[in-house]
């Protein structure tokens, strides 16, 4: 009797499995899998070893984003209109250790990059009014990133 998934299949599920719920209100909640290391600390890497690793993270970021099946591939948005509304985005790891404040933030540059490119966020300059926020857990036996978004609550304003 042959096996009714291929390789791939199965690894797609499993991988759609691995995905965590988004609560009431979030945009986004995807996992990307993947051991994050801190450029600022990797002194002896050349760029090259430091674009390789970036660019996975990068295509790790957009499978994931994908796969959640709210990136719309024709056209290249999150959902439309949406794009300058401001967001709040948290980068929840998990790590083999703990990072530095600057080093996590370093870390997930190339993740964060990639909300720009899919269309989730329209920029990441401080004047773009989205708010980033960074935790982070020891796992060593589940690495990667979760990333959250969900619409930034209105300022308010007052005296």
């Amino acid at each position: 009797m042959s096996p009714s998934l291929t390789s791939a299949e199965a690894k797609a599920l499993g991988r759609r499995a691995a995905q965590p719920m988004k609560a009431p209100g979030e945009l986004l909640a995807v996992w990307v899998p993947g051991k994050l290391v801190n450029p600022l600390n990797a002194g002896a890497w050349g760029w090259q070893k430091r674009s390789r690793t970036a660019k996975a993270w990068k295509d790790r970021t957009t499978l994931a984003i994908f796969e959640a099946n709210l990136w719309r591939q024709s056209q290249a948005t999150f959902f439309p209109g949406w794009d300058h509304t401001p967001k709040c985005v948290l980068f929840h790891a998990s790590v083999f250790h703990k990072f530095d404040s600057d080093g996590l933030q370093a870390a997930c540059k190339p993740i964060r990059d990639t909300l720009i490119q899919c269309g989730v966020i329209h920029s990441d300059a401080p004047d773009s009014g989205h708010e980033f926020v960074y935790a982070q857990m020891i796992d060593r036996a589940r690495r990667g990133v979760e990333i959250r978004v969900s619409l930034r609550p209105p300022s308010r304003g007052g005296a």
